[in-house]
């Protein structure tokens, strides 16, 4: 009876470490093999949604019996770290689920935390560690709390001033200047532009020093180092630094545009040769060449209403197409092209409003709305402006009066939340004067309306 009753008992958690064993295999299959095979693909976002769910439920029954297993904890960061990303990170499309790719990140910081804490001579774990705190300061970023985001940063880049000099393999260099690229931005938004720029200046440095002809390393680099020019681009903008701002946005837009000539069907690739020519728009639109930035904006316009058309829950692409059309309406109807100017706002606010709607706790997402608000509102004064007829210019004031009022007040929400970008800093004052302007413009035709309704006694 004895024997029988432990051969049973061994057999049965013979059984339950296989059924584990199965159950580790499949929530690793599902977000590194069938996630990463469908992630590029258009249209590919509602299966991920499905993988990712299902990811979550297999990673969170494996984690009750990770304690005393390092290896499983590894295993587990990882994947915890790549669900966050599919559910709102910034690395790739995403769901738009920043409260999930929190609670998902955060998970993975804690098992990363603990396997250093183990083995501190690992530098590979702190590798790992530093993408980590990446992200946690990324979604800090996105929340407009940049004291946060620049903590989260400090410690990451903490740990690479120790390893990345150290490294030689692409991986670990392209995480160096990786670190170097994400607190530039968050110096830009804390408004220190110098410090912002000699980071950035670091990170493509350290990209362009990269050598490898390892297919995946090398279009990781060359991925990478694109963005670190665009991120140049910007602060070049800031500083009215035209020249060098196109020269360096055009070195982004044309890695990605040879990438994407490589594969034509991968959708990240589309998204950013998209944001590329959006940027570009902005660039030429401030130094007031006109006609590039219209084209510019179109072929932006173009390729993410293609990515959106395959994938239309593409969440990251769905926003920046509607920050777009702000920008291009606004201009369109400053240049003449009237109806397409208010075809395009009013499709930025549909797509900027309904973005908001389902991320309410999103900065950005705020500040977005407020932008296009304002930009319709500017593009109604211009047609009151040009308008020879009383009844039209009352119209188009009062429209833009309307939309002006509500873009003020969003950016006073912002404000009082000291949610407001370093770039936006602008945003809220051009808001209320063009308020103003509106207010003056209608009491001004209120009175003339008096005057010729009451001409007086002569």
């Amino acid at each position: 009876m004895i024997v029988r009753a432990e051969r049973k008992a061994k057999a049965e958690q013979a059984i339950a470490e296989q059924r584990f064993n199965e159950l580790r295999k499949l929530a690793n299959s599902l977000i590194f093999e069938v996630h990463d095979a469908i992630r590029d693909l258009p249209g590919a976002t509602p299966a991920r949604k499905l993988v990712v769910s299902k990811a979550l439920e297999y990673l969170d029954a494996l984690s009750r019996e990770a304690i005393n297993d390092r290896g499983l904890q590894r295993e587990l960061a990882a994947a915890y770290q790549r669900v966050g990303d599919a559910q709102g990170g910034f690395v790739d499309a995403n769901l738009g689920d920043e409260r999930g790719a929190l609670q998902s990140y955060v998970k993975a910081v804690q098992l990363r935390e603990s396997l250093v804490k183990a083995d501190p001579g690992n530098l590979q774990l702190q590798i790992e560690l530093s993408r980590t705190y990446d992200r946690l300061g990324l979604l800090a970023e996105d929340q407009r709390n940049y004291p946060e985001a620049l903590r989260q940063f400090q410690k990451s880049l903490a740990i690479m001033d120790r390893v990345g000099p150290r490294a030689t393999e692409p991986i670990a260099l392209n995480q160096y200047a990786g670190v170097h690229y994400f607190f530039a931005i968050a110096l830009r938004e804390t408004g220190d532009l110098a410090g912002a720029v000699q980071q950035q200046s670091k990170a493509a440095s350290i990209r362009e020093s990269i050598q490898t002809t390892d297919g995946p390393a090398w279009l990781l680099t060359r991925t990478r180092l694109a963005g670190d020019y665009a991120s140049l681009a910007d602060l070049l903008l800031l500083e009215r630094d035209y020249e060098h701002a196109l020269e360096a946005q055009r070195k982004a837009g044309n890695i990605m545009s040879e990438l994407l000539r490589a594969n034509p069907q991968n959708a990240t690739a589309m998204k950013y040769v998209a944001g590329s020519n959006y940027a570009l728009g902005k660039i030429y639109d401030a130094c007031g060449n006109r006609t590039e930035a219209i084209a510019a904006y179109r072929r932006g316009a173009e390729i993410f209403e293609q990515v959106l058309r395959s994938d239309p829950l593409n969440a990251l692409a769905s926003q920046e197409l509607g920050s777009l059309y702000s920008h291009f309406g606004e201009l369109q109807v400053k240049s003449g092209l009237v109806q397409s100017g208010f075809d395009h706002l009013r499709k930025s606010i549909a797509i900027l409003d309904d973005f908001a709607l389902k991320n309410p706790e999103q900065k950005s997402a705020t500040a977005a709305q407020a932008s296009a608000y304002m930009s319709m509102g500017r593009a109604l004064s211009v047609v009151a402006r040009r308008s020879n007829d009383p009844l039209v210019q009352s119209q188009k004031w009062l429209e833009a009066q309307l939309w002006l009022e509500k873009s003020s007040q969003l950016w006073k929400t912002l404000q009082s939340d000291n949610a407001v970008a370093f770039q936006e800093n602008q945003q809220p004052a051009a808001a209320a004067k063009a308020l103003q302007d509106a207010n003056v413009a209608l009491a001004k035709l209120a009175r003339r309306s008096h005057n010729i309704q009451s001409p007086g006694t002569f």
